[in-house]
């Protein structure tokens, strides 16, 4: 059956919402708000239901007034890439152009976020020159007296993408993630689609209790087959994987006292993937769910249960694949003086990052920021994946792979609109024995890339649209 187009529901109704709020009220809101708190409810954008989509379902814009932001970004990169196919490092540079919008609406109960990136990147290694850049974020807020519906979609396409973002930014970027979760490790040059779209419903119940019900939509698509860092093909006559994710999810939160939160979480998700032969699966999960909040400052979140996986291989029929284990998820978002740092955990089964049709993963990531004056500032972040398949035949695909990055950035403000930025960013791929034929380079150590960023942005001064 085919599957109904989710990313152009949500972004209907997103257009919808918009349309709805101007015939509402006629005019923008004299006094506009920052994302309406549930009137006598303990929950709010800066304290969210636990057991909402993402952590940041409630959240609001960046202001608390409508603005549009315009700015431009440049960067020149050098990279040196070491692969199994290479006795030494091969450096080329790369030349980036890019400009961004940022348009945020607030009306009495509605609120509208758009914002883009795009622009160009040009290679100097062989058989690839240039590429296109593109990265298109739509939200849709709409507030009732005692409930709440967001909606929003993330669309991009990018020449590349690995976890920790590779060389599209790393540590402070321009937000050139490409998918997310999505990605957890990139093989040269793969051009790459991506769409996530959500939609979630949040109903108070009492002051201190919330449902929420939810629905999202992931899809990656390959439009070329991999390549070698230096632009060659890679000797691979399959393209990496597309999927395709769908995913429904309810859940009850309650607000024990003034810092704890827990709750209870039903999830479906349904993991397709066309290329012949491979596996699809379903998987049902039940999650228990706590958090503790200390004001802005500190909020640490756990969820953990079972998940009970059901595989569907053409290969297998009639032999019983399905298992149950455990997924969970951690994270800590704590504020110093001067220092921010977050560390998150995850452990679920994800779609295989184009290299294996789906996978238990492993992930890790750790980011810190904090500035060192008035005008240098400076980021960390540095993550680890490990995933295996979850299919049991190979058919050209590894078992294992592990990805991992550790990058910096350091930036200098050089008027109130221009700064400068130094970025650097050291980035793993490696594979299990059974890669060699899905590379044709020798097992284990893959790939290991150094990109070094120099570059300025420029923000044009806000224009406000109360």
């Amino acid at each position: 059956m085919k599957r109904a187009p989710i990313g152009a529901v949500v972004l209907l109704a997103a257009g919808l919402g918009a349309a709805w709020a101007q015939s509402d009220t006629g005019q923008p809101a004299e006094t506009p708000q920052q994302s309406v708190t549930f009137p006598g409810s303990v929950f709010s954008p800066s304290n969210p239901p636990v057991a909402a989509l993402d952590e940041n379902a409630m959240g609001a814009g960046s202001e608390s007034r409508s603005v549009l932001r315009l700015a431009a970004h440049f960067g020149e990169t050098l990279e040196s890439t070491l692969d199994g196919t290479q006795s030494s490092g091969d450096i080329h540079s790369v030349t980036r152009g890019l400009g961004s919008v940022e348009l945020q609406k607030i009306w009495k109960r509605y609120e509208t976020d758009l914002d883009y990136v795009g622009g160009g990147a040009v290679y100097t290694n062989r058989g690839r020159t240039d590429a296109q850049i593109h990265v298109f974020n739509v939200g849709e807020k709409i507030h009732w007296r005692r409930s709440q519906l967001v909606v929003h979609d993330s669309f991009s396409y990018l020449p590349e993408g690995s976890f920790g973002h590779g060389s599209f930014g790393g540590a402070a970027g321009e937000g050139l993630g490409g998918g997310g979760a999505l990605h957890f490790g990139s093989l040269g040059i793969a051009p790459r689609i991506t769409d996530e779209s959500a939609a979630e419903f949040t109903q108070t119940l009492t002051p201190r209790s919330a449902f929420t019900v939810g629905a999202s939509y992931g899809m990656v698509h390959f439009t070329g087959g991999t390549q070698n860092d230096n632009g060659a093909p890679s000797g691979d006559t399959s393209p990496l994987l597309d999927s395709h994710q769908v995913a429904a999810q309810a859940g009850y939160s309650h607000q024990l006292n003034h810092e704890d939160q827990i709750g209870v979480q039903y999830a479906f998700e349904d993991l397709h993937f066309p290329r012949t032969g491979a596996s699809n699966f379903t998987v049902h999960l039940i999650h228990g769910l706590y958090t503790h909040r200390i004001s802005d400052r500190l909020n640490i979140t756990v969820a953990a249960g079972p998940q009970f996986t059901l595989i569907d291989n053409p290969l297998f029929k009639g032999l019983n694949l399905n298992r149950t284990t455990i997924s969970g998820r951690a994270s800590l978002h704590y504020i110093f003086r001067l220092t921010e740092v977050t560390l998150s955990y995850h452990h679920y089964i994800t779609t295989g990052s184009g290299f294996v049709a789906g996978a238990d993963t492993d992930g890790v990531r750790l980011t810190a920021a904090r500035p060192l004056s008035r005008l240098w500032e400076v980021v960390g972040d540095l993550g680890y994946s490990h995933n295996t398949r979850v299919q049991p035949v190979a058919f050209l695909t590894p078992r294992t792979f592990q990805s991992g990055y550790l990058g910096m950035a350091l930036r200098r403000h050089i008027t109130q609109d221009i700064s400068g930025f130094f970025r650097y960013q050291f980035t793993t791929l490696t594979f299990d024995d059974s890669t060699c034929t899905l590379t044709g380079a020798s097992c284990g150590g893959i790939s290991h890339r150094n990109t070094a960023t120099l570059g300025l942005d420029w923000n044009f001064r806000p224009i406000r649209l109360d």
